[in-house]
């Protein structure tokens, strides 16, 4: 028997967190099932489709909507690109995209029956294995807000706690059998 402790299990909880106002155009969160689509461009400048739920975008001088990495949001009609000019960008919650009141594309959202299908790339994005099958997502989304992690503080904290008497706990039992072992070998050494 080996003493100490084993990791269990690591997995990612895709609950939905709670949407903080941030009053920036760019800002975009959802609400529901789903995921943005980023194209990522690899060394050889060929693009390869990733999903995020982080919605911290911005606009370039060249009028791409990108994440804080470089890499472009995609719509319908592929990378999204709004007029550099353009002083009144608009994105409705079902990912329509309007520039100064002209529609330019569409934000596309897609969802996953089976989130099991996703293997984490780089911080925030994941990409789809084989075998994963994409749906229609249901997310809508909101402009000017962005996701906040779905950590449970609370219940977060009642687990540490539990965790930590439960160690203590084991502690105690240990050093308890330690001085019982202790004093035995005390008492044969005296016979």
């Amino acid at each position: 028997m080996t003493p100490g402790v084993k990791l269990g299990e690591v997995y990612t909880d895709f609950g939905q967190g709670s949407l903080r106002e941030t009053g920036n155009t760019f800002d975009l969160a959802l609400e529901g099932k789903g995921f943005f689509q980023i194209a990522v461009a690899n060394e050889n400048g060929n693009e390869q489709i990733y999903y995020t739920r982080d919605g911290s975008f911005t606009m370039t001088r060249d009028g791409n909507i990108v994440d804080m990495n470089g890499n472009s949001l995609v719509g319908e009609s592929g990378n999204i690109t709004v007029p550099e000019d353009a002083t009144d960008i608009v994105i409705d919650t079902d990912g329509s995209v309007y520039a100064d009141g002209v529609f330019v594309d569409k934000v596309l959202i897609t969802d996953f029956e089976d989130y099991n299908y996703l293997k984490k790339y780089g911080e925030n994005m994941y990409s789809l294995v084989e075998g994963g099958t994409q749906m229609p997502a249901t997310a809508s989304i909101h402009q000017g807000y962005t996701e906040q992690p779905n950590v449970n503080v609370v219940s977060e904290m009642v687990d540490m706690i539990a965790i930590t008497r439960a160690y203590e706990a084991n502690q105690k039992v240990i050093q308890t059998v330690d001085n019982t072992l202790e004093q035995a070998v005390n008492s044969v050494g005296k016979v």
